[in-house]
């Protein structure tokens, strides 16, 4: 049986097919500015590598997320805003990919953009430690009021928690 297609919408924008592996991280080679125009072009094209190289691991699942960076440099955002958004939706190895926020995701995070770009360079890993100390920060940013979140990673299985993580630290390689 053929995996489903990986898909690519972005917004309003044209649909159109990503053959499995079409960007490798080694293929990317300059940083870009977390949140940007470039940032996120480049982070479409390692969402869709990311979930090629874990098709197997995660077939059959379904998982969205939304994020929206608060607080956000004004050069980076629409013309008065002041936030960033970025959603992702997997479903069976298909994804859409939105350049906004949303609200009909199994989880959310908005996230104060100062607070999270240092979280956003740096590695995570699968590893009990390192996940009780990101959520000890996550805590601590959610009692200072620089982080809400909606919504839970709970329903999603081992394999797509390591397939976000792989998401996060393929993201962090490029981000300036």
């Amino acid at each position: 049986m053929q995996p489903p297609p990986l898909i690519c919408h972005k917004g309003s924008g044209p649909k159109g097919m990503a053959s499995e592996g079409e960007v490798k991280m080694t293929e990317i080679k300059e940083k870009a500015e977390f949140g940007s125009k470039e940032w996120m072009d480049i982070a479409d094209k390692v969402v869709v590598d990311v979930v090629a190289d874990h098709r197997d691991k995660i077939a059959g699942e379904r998982f969205s997320t939304s994020y929206t960076f608060t607080n956000a440099p004004a050069h980076l955002c629409d013309d008065g805003q002041s936030s960033i958004g970025w959603s992702i939706f997997i479903d069976d190895g298909a994804i859409t990919i939105d350049r906004a926020e949303r609200a009909d995701v199994d989880f959310a995070m908005w996230v104060d953009y100062d607070y999270t770009l240092p979280n956003a360079r740096g590695l995570q890993t699968m590893e009990p430690e390192s996940r009780e100390e990101v959520e000890a920060k996550r805590q601590k940013a959610i009692a200072d009021g620089l982080l809400v979140m909606k919504g839970t990673t709970e329903g999603a299985s081992p394999a797509m928690i390591g397939m976000l993580v792989d998401m996060h630290n393929r993201f962090a390689e490029f981000t300036a």
